[in-house]
């Protein structure tokens, strides 16, 4: 598309109430960009008031419009953002298949990041700790075996999920409710540059000078979804937005994930909904790639990490802030484990044995029962008498507070 193009497709964009689906039927009716932009504008109106509701779209200044785009191109242009329309090869082919693609995008950063296997990772603003530990510890498992991260920037589990990713060594995508220029929320601006120093992207359909209101979150998520093959809940409440970037993954046919969840706790009564609706539990990344092993392949970038794979030691990258803005419930776990002096050359402090600070629940101490050396989760269940996902849960609480790790093949051991 030609730098003229470029200019009419963002002034068209800002016609009032025009929407990228009116844009699209515009384009069907005229064929190209300079034809459109060329008709009088009485006769645009005029169009999409007798195709769509009357009054929808009001009167508009051409001129206006083109001072408009020249200032969204030379502000994109100063802080290195790209524009992506949608008759660009660079505009990702998965979103082109969703209901009501953006007619534009905002990218910055590695603009062939749509091209590879992605999953989004996607959950509260304020989740536990062990919900931070899960995002972060997915996204940086799925990065140490060549599978980008789609998110959302926001703080909390999305957050969570990108610095994992990038803690590994691996690539990101941040999907903004605003302006590439705004960054929301302030914390995350150290985690803005490690996205893009990675060699990753942020990308969005709102161009600079657009602050993140909120309505533009829930239409942000259809675009997290759209460029994932999965869509991974971490932790959602009954009544949780996060829940929305689920249902556009339903309708845009992508397979819907959860993570291991207390039932009984109102903050993952969404993930319950979701595991009622036909989700799939995943105790780890390996759920996930079980699943798309053979369609991820086909990815150079994937199969490369697979045949040279390592296991990879997670930890925090410098920069990282798992903030918590609201306060825990309380919760009866055993206490985090305590670590002997490292002897002299060691590389890492191995844990002591862990002893429980006050009793287990229930459930975690039927579970912790069950398990020897190497012990698979089906056998678990068997033993324990509890669903696949209950123990899975169980297993997540034990592993974060250092009762247990677990080893590749779903297998189990004690500390």
């Amino acid at each position: 598309m030609t730098g003229d193009a470029i200019r009419y497709c963002i002034a068209l964009s800002h016609i009032a109430h025009i929407g990228d689906a009116r844009l699209r039927y515009l384009l069907a009716r005229y064929k190209t960009v300079d034809a459109l932009f060329a008709a009088p504008e009485k006769e645009i109106v005029n169009r999409l008031n007798n195709a769509f509701s009357r009054g929808s779209v009001g009167t508009f200044d051409k001129n206006e419009l083109l001072d408009r785009a020249d200032k969204i191109l030379r502000e994109s242009a100063e802080r290195g953002i790209a524009v992506i329309t949608y008759d660009d090869e660079r505009y990702p082919a998965m979103l082109k298949h969703i209901d009501n693609p953006p007619f534009i995008l905002f990218a910055m950063g590695n603009t062939d990041a749509w091209t590879h296997n992605a999953v989004g990772i996607v959950g509260t603003r304020y989740p536990s700790h062990a919900s931070l530990r899960y995002a972060f510890t997915l996204g940086a498992q799925l990065a140490a075996h060549g599978v980008w991260t789609i998110s959302g920037m926001a703080k909390g589990v999305d957050a969570a999920a990108h610095w994992g990713a990038v803690s590994a060594g691996g690539r990101t995508v941040g999907v903004l409710a605003s302006g590439l220029d705004q960054v929301y929320p302030a914390e995350n601006r150290n985690l803005y540059e490690r996205v893009i120093a990675s060699g990753g992207a942020l990308v969005s359909e709102y161009p600079t000078g657009t602050i993140p209101e909120k309505f533009n979150f829930p239409k942000r998520n259809r675009i997290i979804s759209g460029l994932s093959s999965a869509v991974v809940m971490v932790e959602a409440a009954a009544r949780s937005g996060a829940l929305i970037t689920t249902r556009y993954a339903l309708e845009q046919g992508r397979d819907v994930f959860i993570a291991p969840y207390d039932e009984t706790n109102t903050r993952y009564f969404g993930n319950h909904r979701l595991y009622k609706d036909g989700a799939t539990a995943a105790a780890s990344y390996e759920d996930i790639l079980n699943e798309f092993d053979d369609r991820f392949m086909s990815d150079e970038f994937y199969k490369t990490a697979k045949l040279n794979h390592t296991p990879v030691r997670i930890e925090k990258p410098e920069g990282y802030i798992p903030a918590l803005s609201r306060p825990e419930e309380p919760r009866l776990f055993i206490s985090q484990p305590t670590l002997k002096p490292a002897a002299a050359g060691s590389k890492h402090n191995p844990p002591q044995p862990v002893i429980p600070a006050e009793p287990l629940p229930e459930k975690d101490a039927l579970v912790f029962g069950t398990i020897t050396s190497r012990t698979h989760i089906d056998d678990i269940a068997v033993a324990a008498r509890l669903p696949v996902h209950e123990v899975a849960a169980a297993l997540m609480r034990l592993e974060i507070q250092g009762a247990i790790r677990q080893e590749p093949g779903k297998l189990f051991s004690r500390i």
